[in-house]
């Protein structure tokens, strides 16, 4: 499988809303992975409202602020 895209950046807040619904299970894990990485500690994955990263990875806090859920690198 081809490396996904990686930035030599570190971000506070990535937006991926209802992107990865449209890949297969192997390259969502991936995709979180390197969003993983290009995030400072303590900075915040969003993703849409029918995404989820549960089963795709462990690497990341889950908090909710209202109806909204937010993953957070530790």
């Amino acid at each position: 499988m081809q490396e996904p895209f990686r930035i030599q950046r570190f971000f506070d807040l990535i937006l991926c809303r209802n992107v990865l619904i449209y890949f297969a299970d192997p390259f969502k894990r991936q995709i979180c992975e390197s969003f993983h990485a290009m995030l400072h500690p303590g900075a915040y994955l969003m993703l849409g409202a029918a995404e989820s990263l549960f089963g795709f990875t462990e690497s990341f806090i889950t908090q909710r602020h209202g109806d909204t859920l937010l993953y957070r690198r530790p």
